[in-house]
């Protein structure tokens, strides 16, 4: 008695085959029930993609392009903050107001989805493959704008609202105002010290002319004449700066992509197929048995 007692305390341990058994049993029932319901799942596969294909079609694209672009007084960081009002605006439906900060007409607002600033100090991040350890945080003029739209066509108004936008700001004008009054009077300054060296040099070669001949006059004429051309030479580097001043230049225009970003045609077909599947599961158990009884 005692070694039978002691036999049946014993742990019985589960079987690797009773559960490979079970697995079996279990992929066996799933082709069956596949099998006798082939097929609805078919005509519901069918019917899903169809349905994916339709939704896809319906659907409002989403089309995505960046600009970068700098600006002269704004720092990448004030933009950043221009941007998210502008997103907020977008968030609210507030699709006059929007109108009207980028010169657009409402119907025009309406079609964009949102806005992203990336500042150039996360550009240069990502483009040298670099962490925060290794880089310096440091406010930058140079900005990438990332604009989601439902029509390609928005692009090029966009960017110039965008422009406008920046270039309308209080701050911006004031310091652009501030900049093109500094060089105003820098160049202010070199014409009039070209005015002295042209006047001194007409009396240095009438001078040269009457006293036959002077070392020291010829020299001080030849040393005349290079500091006039080195003052030409600034003059004409400040017009060139004042012609291009300007409170935001493009550096890269938005490209404009012909494919949308979403949807997706394979994501909606596959979308349409799981959930006609899954209904077609749901309804085949709980209708299935009513029909049988009848």
């Amino acid at each position: 008695m005692a070694p039978q007692l002691l036999y049946n305390m014993q742990p019985h341990q589960p079987s690797n085959q009773s559960t490979d058994i079970d697995l079996f049993e279990l992929l066996g029932r799933l082709m069956r029930f596949f099998g006798r319901h082939a097929v609805w799942f078919l005509g519901a596969s069918i019917f899903g993609v169809l349905v994916g294909f339709v939704a896809f079609k319906i659907k409002d694209k989403e089309y995505r392009s960046n600009m970068v672009a700098t600006s002269h007084s704004l720092p990448d960081g004030r933009i950043i903050e221009i941007v998210d009002d502008l997103n907020q605006l977008i968030t609210d439906q507030d699709y006059p107001r929007l109108a009207a900060a980028l010169g657009l007409t409402v119907d025009q607002a309406r079609l964009i989805n949102d806005f992203e600033v990336t500042s150039f100090y996360e550009m240069e991040k990502k483009t040298k493959k670099l962490n925060d350890d290794k880089m310096e945080l440091k406010e930058s003029s140079t900005f990438k704008l990332n604009a989601s739209v439902k029509d390609t066509a928005l692009f090029a108004p966009i960017a110039r609202g965008i422009v406008s936008c920046l270039t309308n700001n209080t701050y911006a004008q004031e310091q652009l105002k501030t900049h093109k009054k500094a060089l105003m009077v820098q160049l202010g300054e070199i014409e009039h010290r070209i005015k002295l060296h042209d006047s001194l040099r007409q009396v240095m070669e009438d001078h040269l002319r009457n006293s036959r001949g002077s070392i020291v006059i010829s020299n001080d004429l030849s040393t005349s004449q290079t500091v006039v051309f080195e003052l030409e030479s600034k003059r004409a580097g400040l017009n060139q700066e004042l012609e291009r001043l300007q409170e935001v230049r493009v550096i890269k225009p938005f490209t404009i992509f012909k494919k949308s970003r979403w949807p997706k045609l394979s994501i909606s077909a596959s979308i349409g197929f799981l959930i006609a599947n899954i209904c077609t599961i749901l309804g085949i158990l709980i209708l299935g048995p009513r029909f049988r009884k009848q």
